[in-house]
């Protein structure tokens, strides 16, 4: 069980991450008002529940084989790993995000060359006849700027909407691919690889010896028996004299994981 410290930590972060994503994955790629950014940001508040209840509420179930801790543990775990690739593939992006919008600004703001006609020199004093409203071209020159404005920020944020579009979809999609990979193979059979080891100082009486060397088992939530007694069979088809067991056997304590302590 969680402290309370750690709990709270792990909201706040939680919620420090996922306003950043809300930012790069809502805000830069929806038009304001519309139904697809208040259903997108609805799934950001879901996540930003998702990732830290994940971990504070699988402990609370029971997460062996058929327990209800797993149900949780599948798509929390399986989205913490999605998170854990988007978030530093957008701070990767961030670079080459702000060159080009730092490009487009600068080409937005060069003025277009125009032949422009000699300026009438103005009146001093208060000139005869002399009319409050600006001509007919001037007023045409100031509506055609006006215009122009207009059409260089709606370009602009045309823009900057496919910008966030791109950026979203590339980390969205390299996330997505290697968590993909990872679990397909995670869950498929274990790699074996043997390797000869040639020592000139050892005994030649172990000449011969096999040792498996066994990692990355990971028992949990996520792997049960099924998981680890198709290993188990692995190994022992080996035939090896000595198993060594080098890390990653468990996650979680043996309570959290269903298990007996006398075993």
């Amino acid at each position: 069980m969680l402290g309370f410290g750690v709990t709270a930590l792990m909201l706040v972060g939680s919620a420090a991450v996922h306003s950043y994503l809300w930012i790069r994955l809502v805000r830069d790629t929806t038009g304001p008002g519309r139904f697809v950014r208040r259903l997108a940001t609805c799934g950001v508040v879901l996540s930003a529940l998702l990732a830290p209840g994940t971990r504070i509420l699988t402990p609370l179930f029971d997460p062996s084989d058929g327990g209800g801790g797993r149900f949780l543990a599948w798509p929390g775990y399986t989205w913490i790993g999605v998170l854990l690739y988007l978030v530093p593939m957008l701070l990767v992006l961030e670079l080459p995000r702000a060159l080009v919008l730092r490009r487009w600004r600068r080409a937005e703001r060069t003025p277009s060359r125009r032949p422009s006609e000699p300026l009438a020199e103005p009146c001093v004093e208060p000139c005869a006849g002399a009319s409050t409203e600006l001509p007919v071209p001037a007023r045409a020159e100031a509506g055609n700027r006006l215009v122009g404005d207009r059409l260089v920020g709606d370009r602009l944020v045309g823009r900057r909407l496919f910008l966030g579009r791109a950026v979203g979809t590339l980390a969205g999609a390299t996330a997505l691919g290697t968590v993909g990979h990872g679990m397909s193979s995670a869950l498929g059979d274990p790699l074996i690889k043997r390797i000869p080891v040639m020592l000139s100082k050892v005994s030649p009486r172990l000449a011969g010896l096999r040792i498996a060397v066994v990692s990355d088992i990971h028992l949990g939530p996520l792997l049960g028996r099924a998981h680890t007694e198709r290993i188990v069979r692995m190994v022992n088809g080996l035939r090896a004299d000595l198993v060594t067991i080098v890390g990653d056997l468990a996650d979680g304590t043996a309570s959290e994981l269903g298990l007996r302590p006398d075993l």
